[in-house]
Protein backbone atom coordinates (compact mmCIF):
# COMPACT_ATOMS: atom_id res chain seq x y z
CA UNK A 1 0.00 0.00 0.00
CA UNK A 2 1.42 3.81 -0.78
CA UNK A 3 1.87 5.93 1.90
CA UNK A 4 0.91 8.54 -0.27
CA UNK A 5 -2.69 7.19 -0.98
CA UNK A 6 -5.95 9.82 -1.28
CA UNK A 7 -8.99 8.09 0.38
CA UNK A 8 -10.65 7.17 -3.00
CA UNK A 9 -7.07 5.07 -3.89
CA UNK A 10 -7.46 3.67 -0.58
CA UNK A 11 -10.30 2.14 -0.30
CA UNK A 12 -10.50 1.12 -4.39
CA UNK A 13 -6.81 -0.59 -3.32
CA UNK A 14 -8.95 -2.42 0.07
CA UNK A 15 -11.87 -3.27 -1.83
CA UNK A 16 -11.22 -5.72 -3.70
CA UNK A 17 -14.37 -7.40 -5.42
CA UNK A 18 -16.72 -6.66 -2.50
CA UNK A 19 -20.01 -4.66 -3.41
CA UNK A 20 -20.34 -0.93 -1.45
CA UNK A 21 -22.98 -3.13 0.47
CA UNK A 22 -20.79 -5.88 1.36
CA UNK A 23 -18.09 -3.43 2.19
CA UNK A 24 -20.56 -1.09 4.33
CA UNK A 25 -21.73 -4.12 6.29
CA UNK A 26 -18.07 -4.82 7.15
CA UNK A 27 -17.70 -1.62 8.57
CA UNK A 28 -20.32 -2.09 10.85
CA UNK A 29 -23.42 0.00 8.75
CA UNK A 30 -21.03 3.16 8.50
CA UNK A 31 -20.54 4.68 6.46
CA UNK A 32 -23.60 3.63 4.57
CA UNK A 33 -23.01 1.72 0.89
CA UNK A 34 -24.08 4.81 -0.71
CA UNK A 35 -21.61 7.28 1.39
CA UNK A 36 -18.50 4.53 0.54
CA UNK A 37 -19.72 5.36 -3.26
CA UNK A 38 -19.30 8.94 -2.46
CA UNK A 39 -16.21 8.71 -0.73
CA UNK A 40 -14.43 6.82 -3.62
CA UNK A 41 -15.82 8.88 -6.48
CA UNK A 42 -16.36 12.33 -5.22
CA UNK A 43 -13.44 14.60 -4.39
CA UNK A 44 -14.58 15.47 -0.81
CA UNK A 45 -14.63 18.87 1.14
CA UNK A 46 -14.03 18.06 4.43
CA UNK A 47 -12.91 15.24 7.05
CA UNK A 48 -14.90 12.25 7.68
CA UNK A 49 -16.58 12.11 11.17
CA UNK A 50 -15.14 10.24 13.60
CA UNK A 51 -17.40 7.28 13.16
CA UNK A 52 -16.69 6.89 9.60
CA UNK A 53 -13.38 7.13 10.16
CA UNK A 54 -13.14 4.04 12.55
CA UNK A 55 -15.66 2.07 10.65
CA UNK A 56 -13.49 2.59 7.20
CA UNK A 57 -10.57 1.67 9.59
CA UNK A 58 -12.31 -1.41 10.35
CA UNK A 59 -14.01 -2.08 6.74
CA UNK A 60 -10.35 -1.66 4.89
CA UNK A 61 -8.21 -3.77 7.60
CA UNK A 62 -6.64 -0.64 8.13
CA UNK A 63 -5.36 1.84 10.99
CA UNK A 64 -6.86 5.23 11.85
CA UNK A 65 -4.05 7.17 10.99
CA UNK A 66 -4.06 5.81 7.43
CA UNK A 67 -8.11 7.00 7.21
CA UNK A 68 -6.73 10.57 8.82
CA UNK A 69 -3.73 10.79 6.58
CA UNK A 70 -5.66 9.42 3.15
CA UNK A 71 -8.49 12.07 3.93
CA UNK A 72 -5.75 14.36 4.30
CA UNK A 73 -4.58 14.27 0.93
CA UNK A 74 -7.53 13.98 -0.69
CA UNK A 75 -8.20 17.42 0.67
CA UNK A 76 -4.70 18.54 -0.90
CA UNK A 77 -3.13 18.33 2.37
CA UNK A 78 0.87 17.06 2.05
CA UNK A 79 0.73 14.21 5.15
CA UNK A 80 3.14 11.85 5.20
CA UNK A 81 3.42 8.95 7.90
CA UNK A 82 7.14 7.93 7.09
CA UNK A 83 9.62 10.91 6.31
CA UNK A 84 8.61 14.17 5.31
CA UNK A 85 10.59 15.71 3.10
CA UNK A 86 9.33 18.57 3.61
CA UNK A 87 10.96 18.50 6.84
CA UNK A 88 14.77 18.83 7.98
CA UNK A 89 16.30 16.73 10.05
CA UNK A 90 19.62 17.66 12.27
CA UNK A 91 21.28 15.38 13.93
CA UNK A 92 22.23 16.02 17.58
CA UNK A 93 20.16 18.98 17.20
CA UNK A 94 17.75 17.44 19.70
CA UNK A 95 21.03 17.64 22.67
CA UNK A 96 21.07 21.34 22.36
CA UNK A 97 19.60 23.57 24.88
CA UNK A 98 16.32 24.61 24.93
CA UNK A 99 17.07 28.10 23.98
CA UNK A 100 19.04 26.89 21.15
CA UNK A 101 16.38 24.53 19.78
CA UNK A 102 14.13 28.14 20.07
CA UNK A 103 16.95 29.81 18.08
CA UNK A 104 17.02 27.78 15.50
CA UNK A 105 13.18 27.21 15.23
CA UNK A 106 12.90 31.40 14.48
CA UNK A 107 15.27 31.32 11.90
CA UNK A 108 14.03 28.37 10.22
CA UNK A 109 10.47 29.64 10.04
CA UNK A 110 11.85 33.14 9.03
CA UNK A 111 13.88 31.10 6.49
CA UNK A 112 10.47 29.68 5.10
CA UNK A 113 8.31 32.93 5.07
CA UNK A 114 10.74 34.56 3.35
CA UNK A 115 10.89 31.82 0.79
CA UNK A 116 7.01 31.66 0.30
CA UNK A 117 6.57 35.19 0.16
CA UNK A 118 8.95 35.59 -3.03
CA UNK A 119 7.70 32.20 -4.55
CA UNK A 120 4.28 34.57 -4.62
CA UNK A 121 5.42 37.46 -5.71
CA UNK A 122 7.68 35.39 -8.90
CA UNK A 123 3.92 34.10 -9.17
CA UNK A 124 2.44 36.93 -9.67
CA UNK A 125 5.18 39.03 -11.39
CA UNK A 126 4.93 36.45 -13.77
CA UNK A 127 1.35 37.06 -14.54
CA UNK A 128 1.57 39.91 -14.79
CA UNK A 129 4.08 40.03 -17.67
CA UNK A 130 2.37 37.38 -19.27
CA UNK A 131 -0.92 40.03 -19.64
CA UNK A 132 0.86 43.21 -20.68
CA UNK A 133 2.78 41.00 -23.46
CA UNK A 134 -1.00 39.35 -24.30
CA UNK A 135 -2.30 43.07 -24.30
CA UNK A 136 0.38 45.07 -26.26
CA UNK A 137 0.54 42.02 -28.81
CA UNK A 138 -0.86 42.59 -32.15
CA UNK A 139 -4.18 41.10 -33.10
CA UNK A 140 -4.06 38.69 -36.16
CA UNK A 141 -6.50 38.24 -38.70
CA UNK A 142 -8.13 34.85 -40.04
CA UNK A 143 -5.51 34.71 -42.65
CA UNK A 144 -2.50 35.48 -40.45
CA UNK A 145 -1.71 39.44 -40.98
CA UNK A 146 -1.62 41.67 -38.36
CA UNK A 147 -4.34 43.55 -37.42
CA UNK A 148 -4.96 47.09 -34.80
CA UNK A 149 -7.83 47.09 -33.19
CA UNK A 150 -9.81 49.93 -34.16
CA UNK A 151 -9.48 53.58 -32.53
CA UNK A 152 -11.97 56.43 -31.76
CA UNK A 153 -13.19 58.34 -34.75
CA UNK A 154 -10.99 61.57 -35.07
CA UNK A 155 -13.01 64.35 -33.56
CA UNK A 156 -12.18 67.46 -34.06
CA UNK A 157 -11.26 69.65 -29.94
CA UNK A 158 -11.29 73.28 -28.78
CA UNK A 159 -13.98 75.51 -30.53
CA UNK A 160 -12.81 74.01 -34.36
CA UNK A 161 -15.75 75.21 -36.72
CA UNK A 162 -15.83 72.69 -39.44
CA UNK A 163 -17.01 75.59 -42.79
CA UNK A 164 -18.05 74.62 -46.51
CA UNK A 165 -15.59 75.42 -48.61
CA UNK A 166 -15.89 78.49 -51.07
CA UNK A 167 -15.12 78.68 -54.82
CA UNK A 168 -12.49 81.18 -53.90
CA UNK A 169 -10.93 78.47 -51.38
CA UNK A 170 -11.20 75.60 -53.80
CA UNK A 171 -8.00 75.64 -56.63
CA UNK A 172 -8.01 76.89 -59.99
CA UNK A 173 -7.07 75.45 -63.30
CA UNK A 174 -3.32 77.22 -64.51
CA UNK A 175 -5.20 77.95 -67.93
CA UNK A 176 -7.97 80.05 -65.33
CA UNK A 177 -5.62 81.18 -63.62
CA UNK A 178 -4.40 83.78 -65.95
CA UNK A 179 -7.74 84.76 -67.03
CA UNK A 180 -8.35 85.75 -63.62
CA UNK A 181 -5.00 87.66 -62.99
CA UNK A 182 -5.65 89.44 -66.03
CA UNK A 183 -9.38 90.07 -65.07
CA UNK A 184 -8.35 91.56 -61.61
CA UNK A 185 -5.63 93.78 -63.28
CA UNK A 186 -8.25 95.05 -65.57
CA UNK A 187 -10.66 96.08 -63.26
CA UNK A 188 -8.15 98.04 -60.84
CA UNK A 189 -7.33 99.95 -63.92
CA UNK A 190 -10.73 100.97 -64.34
CA UNK A 191 -11.05 99.45 -68.15
CA UNK A 192 -15.10 98.43 -68.92
CA UNK A 193 -16.27 95.15 -69.44
CA UNK A 194 -16.46 95.80 -73.35
CA UNK A 195 -12.80 97.62 -73.58
CA UNK A 196 -11.66 94.18 -72.20
CA UNK A 197 -13.30 92.51 -74.86
CA UNK A 198 -12.65 94.27 -77.34
CA UNK A 199 -8.42 94.09 -76.04
CA UNK A 200 -8.74 90.28 -75.77
CA UNK A 201 -10.99 88.98 -78.89
CA UNK A 202 -9.77 92.30 -80.95
CA UNK A 203 -11.94 93.98 -83.36
CA UNK A 204 -13.99 92.29 -85.60
CA UNK A 205 -12.50 94.21 -88.83
CA UNK A 206 -8.80 92.56 -87.64
CA UNK A 207 -10.57 88.92 -87.69
CA UNK A 208 -10.12 86.81 -90.88
CA UNK A 209 -13.61 86.87 -92.48
CA UNK A 210 -14.65 82.84 -93.46
CA UNK A 211 -16.57 83.87 -96.33
CA UNK A 212 -14.38 86.06 -97.78
CA UNK A 213 -11.30 84.98 -100.51
CA UNK A 214 -8.46 82.89 -99.58
CA UNK A 215 -5.60 84.61 -98.85
CA UNK A 216 -3.03 85.06 -102.20
CA UNK A 217 -6.14 84.84 -104.35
Amino acid sequence: MSDEQTLAGLIADRKGTRSYDRLSRDCGGVPTSKRLHQLATVTPKNFPDPDTIRGLAAGLGVTVTDIVMASARSLGLSVYTGNDPSALSIGGAGELPDSAKETLTTVAREFIKLTSQYQTDGEADAQVTESRTEEGSPKRGSAGRKTRSPGAPMKPTGNVQVQDLTVDDQGVSPDDAGKQDDYALARREGETEERRRRRIEGEPWDRADPEGPEAGA
